[in-house]
């Protein structure tokens, strides 16, 4: 309770016990009022105890309760809020009642009515110097910051992030002539712009006092405020989804959305930012390998999995990971052919590495995962180890005659099945080879004839079209004998594999199929290919179930043409 020139204002205790606010205004005699305003004297005190007391007895004074709702016709609106009294106590309120106080006296046997027309600006003014100061706070969550003299930042660091925040929203390049630990300055770069601002360390706080909010300079499209770390910050989500965005493609993409026009140099380093962040999150995976191995060989009884480490290390550092599947073992021996593709393709991702892949061709002459690893690189050394977990997977007899295998002529790959199948029929993909040789002949005359001989059915019809296409070109005819016809025409195949297939599409298929998740760190990417894998397997099962045909359609669709 206080008393301010014959005017009383006490806290309602209802509002401490979470009712509505209850202000009262507690009159004195007309006369004392004026008295004490003259003289610039207080009345005695009055405790609460006699307060209450004279409000029961004195035929003058009657108390008027008014809660926040009835004071809402007045100028403003009473806001329920506990009030810093030292704080309260400091206003001045002998010049307020002077200046706002209207007082309309009764007859003797009712009472004053005061009503204040300034209680509730004060009241609202009470509650910023209590609960969030004089001055305005940063909206850090505002997308475009807004500065004003006196507003308060937790810190410099937090400042500094705004102004910076302020500079790219606007694209306006700011200077920071005054950069220190306790003290900031900013200003517009633009020669003859008055846009300024200056801040410095308030207790424990960084306050805005000096502003002066005036731009004259346009938006600028070379502000260096743009670095190769923010737009690694802003478009880190973005190049993770797709390494392979072009570096051209993200300046454009900054160009219009941030308005500047950075080099490629920068862009290139901003990706280079986010492609290190994304190899430091790698690390983290390949420590969980032999984890992930534990897990796959627990949960898939009888499956093959293998981590490989290199050796030139006198500590562990990852090399290899094979993983064959019991389901997809079975599955290949119960009802695929025994022909089997092999192919390479390189992560997405900022690792370095490759994932190689053996598929087979199930009955419907679709494509049926085997096995696949991760290795280091497509080299003999690790085609000889990956084939050689495969053949013991699979079975296949020393030699591996009667089965067929579909490659590139990568050259590892070839030395490594010479090694391990040396009476296996190697196939190898007739698009390579054609790319190869149309190097040299580029017309498109050639085309036909060379695809007629890849396709011919018998050796006889394959001299046929190898004539013809002598006529055409005898110097192409010639060159595309450099690779013995048996690796790639359908002529020299060996009959029994029941397969007439001259190109290795299944695996580029089984690659373009698993892009998505060749971007992914090691255990995401081989938790990605296992899933895709089983869901293929299950919808063709189901899909299978539902044929009426004796014959798989593909097949039968082939017979039919």
């Amino acid at each position: 309770m206080w008393r301010f020139s014959g005017l009383m204002v006490v806290i309602g205790e209802s509002y401490r016990e979470g009712m509505s606010k209850i202000i009262h205004f507690i009159p004195l005699p007309l006369k004392v009022v004026m008295k004490n305003m003259s003289k610039k004297k207080r009345t005695h005190p009055m405790t609460m105890k006699n307060m209450h007391k004279d409000m029961r007895t004195h035929p003058m004074m009657m108390m008027k309760q008014m809660s926040s709702e009835q004071m809402q016709g007045t100028r403003g609106e009473i806001h329920q809020t506990h009030l810093n009294m030292e704080k309260f106590q400091s206003f001045n309120f002998k010049k307020l009642l002077k200046k706002h106080i209207i007082c309309k006296m009764m007859t003797s046997h009712q009472c004053w009515t005061v009503v204040m027309n300034v209680a509730t600006r004060t009241m609202m003014r009470m509650k910023q110097l209590e609960g969030r100061g004089r001055f305005a706070r940063y909206d850090s969550k505002a997308t475009v910051p807004v500065f004003s003299l006196g507003m308060i930042f937790s810190g410099r660091v937090q400042f500094k992030s705004a102004l910076i925040t302020y500079g790219l929203a606007t694209r306006r390049h700011l200077t920071f002539p005054k950069d220190e630990a306790n003290r900031i300055r900013a200003q517009c770069s633009w020669k003859g712009c008055p846009w300024f601002i200056f801040a410095s360390k308030d207790n424990d706080k960084f306050k805005v006092k000096t502003f002066n909010n005036v731009h004259i300079c346009p938006e600028r499209k070379d502000n260096r405020l743009v670095t190769s770390p923010r737009i690694a910050d802003k478009y880190e989500h973005i190049i993770k989804a797709n390494p392979s965005w072009k570096l051209q493609n993200i300046k454009e993409t900054v160009l219009l959305e941030m308005g500047v026009d950075v080099s490629l140099s920068k862009i290139k380093r901003a990706k280079a930012i986010v492609v290190r962040r994304i190899y430091e999150s790698c690390k983290g995976e390949y420590a969980k390998i032999f984890e992930y191995q534990a897990e796959i060989l627990r949960s898939n009884p009888g499956s093959t999995c293998a981590v490989s480490l290199d050796p030139d290390y006198n500590f562990l550092v990852f090399q290899r990971f094979y993983v064959c599947f019991e389901a997809c073992k079975k599955g290949f021996l119960s009802g695929c052919r025994r022909v089997i593709g092999v192919d390479g393709c390189f992560f997405k991702g900022a690792c370095n590495g490759e994932l190689i892949c053996a598929l087979g061709r199930d009955a419907n002459n679709q494509i049926y995962p085997i096995a696949w690893a991760v290795v280091e690189k497509e080299t003999e050394n690790s085609w000889t180890w990956f084939l050689g977990l495969l053949q013991k997977d699979l079975q296949i007899p020393i030699g591996g005659k009667s089965w067929v295998i579909i490659s590139d002529q990568q050259k590892g790959l070839l030395n490594a099945v010479g090694e391990l199948f040396p009476h296996i029929e190697h196939r190898m993909c007739t698009r390579h080879i054609y790319a190869n040789w149309r190097k040299k002949h580029r017309e498109d005359d050639f085309q036909k004839p060379f695809w007629m001989c890849a396709k011919a059915s018998s050796i006889p019809f394959f001299n046929f079209c190898g004539a013809k296409l002598a006529q055409l070109t005898p110097a192409g005819a010639k060159d595309m004998m450099t690779t013995n016809p048996k690796h790639w025409s359908r002529a020299w195949f060996n009959i029994g594999s029941n397969c007439d297939s001259v190109d290795n599409n299944m695996c580029e298929s089984f690659n373009n199929w698993i892009v998505d998740v060749r971007a992914h760190p090691i255990i995401s990417m081989l938790e990605g290919i296992r899933t895709k894998v089983y869901v293929r397997i299950q919808q063709n099962r189901t899909k299978s179930g539902k044929w009426t045909t004796k014959i798989c359609p593909n097949k039968e669709a082939q017979q039919i043409y």
